[in-house]
């Protein structure tokens, strides 16, 4: 049967529901998951704190199943050291050493304690001092002067770093002995920030300075250059923490970039998508935190498998709105158009991206959605859409659906940089009128 056909054969009765689905969902087509701000990786158990609701989720088999902790809430930063992991929740540090089977208190707060993971070490600040986590009865591994506060931690081996707003200390034995390689006086542009992070590969150490740029030494931080981005480029570096593999940089920013020169020039790797917003290692797998959830490369970015299964939670990531009718539910969310087909068991994604904020209109198995490119009609449940654009409004961009008049015609509001226009589509011949008047009928006529 034609578009027009089915269109024509439409009942006059859409249904919107404000419920949303059951307690778990499950991916069955798409591999999209909520928007998670970071991730953290011990064997095949993972951590990721879920943005929306700051809460921390944990998988056990790689990604499969998903479900909350229910101890750790308010959950902001994870840092993992071998099978230790510790959670910053509702401003207080949260260990465990049973890949988050269960959690205790570290006595440790946000307000006056800093937290580094590097490899299997573990280190935290208290006031001035640098202490290892899993030997506090041995003492501070490193003491400085009140005047300068302890920013970052970093370690390649035995070769311990760590930066502070006086300068750069090193270590050559794990942090038994300390020697300070270069002063805040000799260069003092990224010494003045608590965002700047230290970053020690096989023969380079760097720093990168949110904001300004990368820089790098290769003499264990006696002597330094700017290496990123080229002055007059424009370019705004906003990276914090870099990744190195030998002497390959990694950072993700939106996408994963990586650098085989040492820093000089970047390349994206991977473009996901989505955006990218956390990045771990766990033996010979990547993971990254994207806001459209968790995905794992076992070959250093270059080919990725969603780690999205099954998500104790009661909706797909970020609902913005719901309709329905007696067989499928839809829901409109900031990462596009998802169907479900069991009343809310298990969803789909139907139409990604190109959403714009409005809830879908549903007519028997007939969609309409609201895109950036125009009305999205779906006459088979949402399995395929087509695109309808008014004419002579490329620029306009569907921001509302108003309601149903004679012969079931929907009508929806556009918006052009100079205009606020009213059109209303036609089923029947498949085309928009412009509807000066904009007279809106809230029930079918």
């Amino acid at each position: 049967m034609s578009l027009i056909k089915k269109l024509l054969l439409l009942p006059a009765v859409a249904v919107c529901l404000n419920a949303v689905g059951q307690s778990v969902w499950q991916q069955t087509a798409q591999p999209v998951g909520p928007h998670f701000r970071t991730v953290e990786a011990i064997g095949d158990t993972l951590f990721a704190v879920k943005a929306d609701v700051d809460f921390l989720y944990r998988s056990i088999d790689g990604g499969k199943n998903w479900k909350p902790v229910p101890d750790v809430g308010g959950a902001n930063r994870l840092y993992k050291a071998g099978k230790t992991i510790v959670a910053e929740a509702a401003n207080v540090y949260k260990v465990s050493y049973d890949r988050g089977e269960t959690w205790q208190f570290t006595g440790l707060t946000y307000q006056f304690h800093n937290f580094y993971a590097t490899g299997n070490a573990l280190y935290y600040t208290d006031q001035n001092s640098l202490i290892d986590f899993h030997a506090i009865a041995n003492g501070p591994v490193l003491t400085l002067d009140q005047t300068e506060p302890i920013v970052d931690v970093a370690k390649n081996g035995d070769d311990m770093f760590v930066l502070s707003f006086g300068g750069i200390w090193y270590s050559p034995d794990s942090g038994q002995n300390w020697t300070k390689t270069v002063s805040s006086d000799t260069v003092p542009q990224f010494f003045d920030s608590y965002y700047s992070r230290l970053t020690a590969s096989e023969n380079h150490l760097y720093v990168s300075k949110p904001g300004d740029g990368l820089y790098r030494s290769d003499d264990d931080g006696a002597t330094w250059a700017f290496v990123y981005p080229p002055q007059g480029s424009g370019i705004n570096w906003q990276v914090q923490r870099l990744l190195t593999t030998g002497d390959t940089l990694f950072y993700t920013y939106i996408n994963l970039f990586a650098s085989t020169d040492n820093g000089q020039t970047w390349q994206i790797r991977t473009a996901l998508g989505s955006e990218m917003t956390g990045l771990t290692e766990e033996g010979a797998n990547w993971y990254v935190s994207s806001t459209m959830g968790i995905y794992r490369s076992p070959d250093r970015g270059f080919t990725w498998y969603a780690a999205n299964g099954l998500i104790d939670a009661p909706s797909p990531p970020g609902v913005l709105g719901v309709a329905g009718n007696s067989e499928r539910l839809y829901y409109n969310t900031g990462l596009g158009l998802f169907v479900s087909p069991d009343k809310g068991r298990t969803f789909k994604l139907a139409l990604s991206f190109g959403g714009y904020l409005t809830t879908p209109w549903v007519i028997g198995d007939t969609v309409f959605y609201s895109g950036l490119d125009g009305l999205e009609v779906s006459v088979d449940g949402g399995e395929s859409f087509q695109t309808m654009t008014p004419p002579g409004c490329s620029s306009c961009i569907a921001i509302e659906f108003l309601g149903y008049v004679h012969n079931r015609l929907i009508t929806y509001k556009s918006v052009t940089t100079a205009d606020n226009l009213v059109f209303r589509f036609s089923p029947a011949t498949l085309e928009f009128e412009p509807w000066p008047n904009g007279e809106v009928f809230t029930t079918a006529m």
